[in-house]
């Protein structure tokens, strides 16, 4: 859920521009507090706190985050690299990816893979 709030800061900022600089200040100040707790808890091979449940969604949910932020490494690491990586290992043979035998699962593995390839900074 951390990611997904990053995401929707991330989205009401830029949308928000120049026109209340007190709003944009509290909103950079949560979106690096997230982070801050993104880079303490950072594990591409677990959705953090909750082990498998909800693995894919939280993986996928990190490539909106840090996409969307253009940040390109978490605490020194390379997010995508090192989620593709998990995923290759986590594919089955029938090319899907699934905990659960849930098509779900697989939905989001290939969402995170498709990631978008604009320009990212680290943070």
């Amino acid at each position: 859920m951390t990611c997904a709030g990053i995401t929707g800061m991330t989205l009401c900022r830029a949308m928000l521009r120049r026109t209340d600089r007190r709003l944009i200040v509290k909103l950079d100040r949560a979106t690096n507090d997230a982070f801050a707790w993104l880079y303490e808890n950072y594990d591409v091979r677990n959705n953090a706190n909750h082990g498998n449940h909800f693995y894919y969604y939280a993986l996928y949910s990190l490539e909106r985050a840090a996409e969307l932020a253009n940040v390109a490494q978490i605490h020194g690491y390379d997010w995508y690299f090192d989620g593709a990586t998990e995923l290759l290992h986590l594919q089955t043979k029938n090319g899907s990816w699934s905990l659960n035998n849930n098509v779900t699962d697989t939905c989001f593995a290939l969402l995170f893979l498709k990631k978008t390839v604009a320009p990212a900074i680290t943070r």
